[in-house]
């Protein structure tokens, strides 16, 4: 029974160990930003508008070369260094407006969208409004705590099975695997919706979901990869280890006596 508890936290909180992990990590700098970016090429239909502003964010950016071009006639408040607009290929100019707009949504939050009339309060059942609620800046500090609470008690309960001649490894497998079924639950689950849904904005937050489900599956078959391998690894330098040399003495012969 005593091993039985220590089992239990070493595996639920490798759960959420992983499911931190992949908090922190899709609310990072370098992953919000993009997806961000791509709800945002979303809601404006990119690939219309930037054809009909492309002369527009030329002419401003000639008139202001060291400074910032305002994006016109979106719904987000985000703007491009001028350097980066001038005399940039329409691919480029497009990359260029996208990560703009996902930068503006990361770091501002919801209080990035706006209209003519000036800030849009969006509805809760908006899912526009949750993705970005998710995935914004704020929101990768409060990550931290939980995965770095969770890695040091596994780390401390792992300390302890190892004291008591015991493997931690099966337990941080089965949190793993578990981890995987949920990730895995979540992107099947977020791949039929997007099949449903007709809204390009509504899919493309579904996109995001799978992304964020794809990561955390990637990061839970990676740890239950890993614990597996260690498993293995153990096994068989404990086995060669009890088996250890073997000396025959058949050719020696017994003591004789007259």
């Amino acid at each position: 029974m005593r091993g039985v508890i220590p089992s239990f936290f070493v595996t639920l909180l490798t759960i959420v160990f992983l499911f931190s992990l992949t908090g922190f990590q899709i609310t990072s700098h370098t992953a919000a930003p993009r997806l961000l970016g791509r709800l945002g090429a979303s809601l404006i239909e990119v690939d219309r508008w930037l054809p009909a502003h492309q002369e527009e964010l030329q002419v401003r950016a000639d008139d202001r070369p060291s400074g910032t071009v305002p994006l016109s006639g979106v719904p987000i408040d985000a703007e491009i260094q001028s350097s980066k607009v001038r005399g940039a290929q329409p691919n480029d100019l497009r990359d260029r407006v996208v990560e703009a707009m996902g930068e503006a949504l990361y770091n501002k939050g919801t209080d990035a969208f706006r209209s003519d009339a000036g800030a849009v309060n969006l509805s809760v059942e908006e899912p526009v409004k949750w993705a970005t609620q998710l995935l914004e800046r704020d929101m990768h500090d409060y990550w931290l705590p939980p995965m770095a609470f969770a890695g040091i008690i596994i780390a401390g309960l792992c300390l302890d099975f190892i004291r008591m001649g015991r493997s931690p490894l099966s337990s941080i497998l089965v949190g793993a695997l578990m981890a995987t079924f949920f990730a895995s639950a979540a992107w099947i689950f977020a791949t039929l919706a997007g099949g449903v849904l007709e809204s390009g904005v509504d899919k493309e937050v579904i996109r995001v979901a799978k992304d964020g489900a794809f990561m955390g599956l990637r990061n839970s078959v990676t740890v239950g990869a890993a614990a597996t391998a260690l498993m293995l690894v153990l096994k068989i330098t404990v086995s060669s280890s009890r088996e250890g040399p073997r000396y025959y003495d058949d050719d020696r012969e017994g003591p004789t006596y007259a």
